[in-house]
């Protein structure tokens, strides 16, 4: 996702896991193959990760794929201009412009966006509920599918 606040535009990274509404993101500066494998990595040790689907931008090529082939995760690619195969992120996506970045007022620089985004993530995942969980949090929604497993 882009983000442009004041003039200065940052790239938003989201993993989403469609199971649980989970979440995990990082802004960066601009969104090459190199970031999106840097984040493919974190988001490996944040959420449980069993495939990655992404719609196709130019930064999911090369070095992001090669990550994909070593951590033995299938890359899905959607078609060009079908946000609608990709629901869950495009609403999370949605949701995290109204919920975080709308009030943002900190510095535009990664470091400070990615401490908001982390306040806003855990907020997210450990106290918002939703009604596509049954009012549960996702984090609550990921502990009972745990326990049922």
């Amino acid at each position: 996702m882009t983000t442009h606040i004041d003039g200065v535009t940052r790239k938003e990274f989201r993993a989403v896991c469609p199971r649980t509404r989970l979440q995990w993101a990082k802004v960066y500066s601009r969104a090459t193959a190199n970031t999106a494998r840097a984040f493919l990595r974190e988001a490996v040790g944040k959420l449980d990760i069993r495939a990655v689907q992404v719609d196709g931008g130019s930064e999911f090529m090369a070095a992001f794929e090669e990550e994909c082939r070593a951590l033995g995760l299938p890359l899905l690619v959607l078609p060009p201009r079908s946000p609608q195969l990709n629901g869950i992120v495009e609403r999370a996506n949605r949701t995290a412009r109204v919920e975080c970045w709308s009030q943002y007022r900190g510095e535009l620089t990664c470091a400070a966006m990615n401490e908001a985004l982390a306040a806003y993530l855990d907020y997210y995942n450990n106290r918002r509920r939703h009604r596509s969980l049954g009012m549960k949090t996702p984090a609550e929604f990921a502990r009972m599918i745990e326990a049922a497993a």
